[in-house]
């Protein structure tokens, strides 16, 4: 069960957290002309969108400074790459946009990436199911949603195979310890998660497989094309903060809570 009580003091504890550190980073960068309460009003509008109790601190404040940089200095856009799974994209795609809404009032317009996962499930049957079927309307969406911002996104479309030749071609990874370790954790959340029953021990396996690939595709087809730029972020809609460690990404986290859009 949700706790919205615990959720809504954690959000406003790292709201505080964030508006503190804004007020002395501002303080710092006077001369920039901006005034704060504009900076802090868009901060807590990006607050709303987010609402995640289990978006990582650290990664929170470098986002609030990134934001503050990019508005005030006019400094190198902002990259984002959304994470989709395909089975559930539509629901995951409510609180993208409304995060990307946001920035439609900033003036500034960051670079947004899309990857479509194609993320089959193994039942009990343990006939792997691809779920890649809602892609016309996922381009649809966001087509007509950044129509209204003048901006162009890209969607990449990941599909099983890509999967699978990156496993063959990276066998190495597969043998890492921190691999082993955080595939041993994810099979035991899915034996305690009751949601997980009806999947196959195969699926533990192939989640962790596809979140490094989703952090490896990010890092060397994305955010290799801004170098200049360090704020690329990888934006995310886990729902225990201990699935974000299993992408070991080379780049920040972000994770977009879905509970937002019923609050």
């Amino acid at each position: 069960m949700f706790n919205h009580g615990g959720h809504e003091e954690a959000v406003a504890l790292q709201r505080e957290k964030s508006a503190l550190f804004l007020e002395e980073y501002h303080h710092e960068h006077q001369e920039r002309g901006l005034p704060l309460t504009d900076i802090l009003i868009k901060n807590n509008l990006i607050f709303e969108s987010l609402r995640s109790k289990i978006f990582p601190e650290t990664n929170l404040l470098l986002f609030s400074k990134d934001v503050y940089d990019s508005y005030v200095a006019n400094q190198d856009p902002m990259t984002f790459t959304f994470v989709l799974a395909s089975s559930t994209a539509n629901k995951e795609l409510a609180s993208v946009l409304k995060f990307l809404e946001i920035f439609s009032t900033f003036p500034l317009k960051p670079k947004a990436y899309f990857l479509l996962i194609d993320w089959p499930r193994f039942h009990d049957d343990k006939t792997p199911q691809s779920t890649v079927n809602s892609y016309q309307e996922i381009s649809n969406r966001v087509g007509a949603f950044f129509h209204l911002c003048h901006n162009s996104p890209q969607i990449d479309v990941i599909e099983a195979p890509q999967i699978t030749a990156f496993m063959k071609s990276h066998e190495e990874l597969l043998k890492e310890k921190d691999f082993q370790t955080d595939l041993a954790w994810i099979e035991r959340f899915y034996e305690r998660e009751h949601s997980y029953y009806r999947l196959s021990p195969e699926q533990a396996y192939l989640d962790l497989i596809v979140r490094r690939f989703i952090a490896f595709y990010a890092n060397e087809m994305i955010f290799s094309q801004h170098a200049r730029s360090e704020k690329n972020y990888l934006i995310t809609t886990e729902l225990h903060k201990r699935l974000l460690k299993c992408y070991r990404a080379g780049c920040t986290i972000l994770n977009i809570s879905l509970e937002a859009q019923n609050a």
